[in-house]
């Protein structure tokens, strides 16, 4: 019994351990479970804005578009500035015009003269001057006129190409404004969703995932050495019902040795009064009888019998001497 009694102290004594570390297990897990869930609204969330910066990396594409364009826009006003106006062209003085009258009047003051030849010649040096003059500033006229048509021609088709890449600018500006609304309100609806998913996780733009995972794989770790210790405890307690069966049985048996030994101690008592009530009352009587029997058939030699309980028997001769043999109880 005591030995039992040991082992179930012993046992019962590990028992809160065992309790204890349940505690902690299901506080392991309910940490863990936490860890996984932002765990894994940090996972959804990056997944999110990684296609968001995709999607603003094409954007970025049509903003360098557009820089150009704009610089290209730049470069083309800068033509347009820089084309020179036509100049006017020379006309030839009005003072050359002179030189063909003075030749027709000499010429008419010639024919006048009778000086027919000279005449004739100055008539046809002032034609030819008057043609000559003419000439030149329909040439100059014409020149002038092509180089302003040039330039206008110039000028415009730089102008179409400065309209042309304006409508460009104006249509990239318009994409890219669509673009990036539509990819506001697409990603942020999606951000917003996983909030709704995850109501009780506040998802903290400055968690490290690899330093996360790592957190929540030592919880896993601690949980298992837990789990384990757990087991080991309870396969010592499986053992504490039949440690329990094992001293009731004891203490029935042990009830049942001390129901046997108080009999045992009432038997004893009862015998030893008994003893007693002999020795007081039968005894003597017993003793005078073996001695009158003793001394008949010792003729006399032994007269007196006499009971010692610590030698025994004793029988005293005709010389006073004594025999005694010892008697067992």
């Amino acid at each position: 019994m005591e030995e039992l009694s040991l082992k179930k102290q012993e046992l019962e004594g590990i028992a809160p351990r065992k309790y204890e570390i349940q505690k902690q297990i299901e506080e392991i897990k309910s940490e863990i479970q936490k860890e996984e869930e932002i765990f894994k609204a940090v996972q959804d969330m990056e997944a999110v804005e990684k296609q968001e910066n995709l999607e603003k990396e094409k954007i970025k594409i049509q903003l360098d578009a557009k820089e150009e364009l704009e610089e290209n826009r730049e470069k083309l006003e800068e033509e347009i500035e820089n084309v020179k106006p036509v100049v006017m062209a020379k006309k030839i003085s009005g003072l050359f015009f002179a030189i063909p009258i003075i030749f027709a009047l000499a010429g008419v003051l010639l024919f006048s003269a009778k000086l027919t030849i000279f005449g004739v010649a100055g008539v046809i040096v002032s034609v030819i001057s008057f043609i000559a003059i003419f000439v030149k500033n329909q040439i100059e006229a014409n020149k002038h006129k092509k180089e302003k048509e040039e330039i206008k021609n110039k000028k415009q088709e730089l102008q179409n190409k400065l309209d042309l890449v304006n409508n460009e600018i104006e249509a990239k500006n318009k994409d890219i404004e669509t673009r990036e609304n539509e990819i506001s309100l697409k990603f942020n609806l999606q951000k917003e969703n996983i909030k709704l998913k995850y109501p009780n996780i506040h998802i903290d733009e400055q968690i490290n995932p690899g330093e996360k995972q790592n957190f929540i794989n030592n919880l896993k770790l601690t949980l298992s050495q837990k789990e384990l210790e757990e087991k080991g405890i309870s396969g010592k307690l499986e053992a504490l019902p039949e440690i329990e069966e094992k001293l009731n049985m004891s203490r029935e048996e042990y009830k049942e040795l001390l129901d046997y030994d108080e009999v045992i101690n009432i038997s004893k008592n009862a015998l030893e009064t008994a003893y007693l009530e002999m020795k007081e009352s039968i005894t003597p009587r017993f003793t005078k009888n073996l001695s009158d029997l003793v001394k008949e058939i010792t003729s006399g030699k032994y007269k007196n019998v006499k009971v010692n309980e610590e030698n025994g028997l004793i029988l005293e001769t005709e010389n006073r001497k004594l025999c005694y043999s010892k008697l067992s109880k």
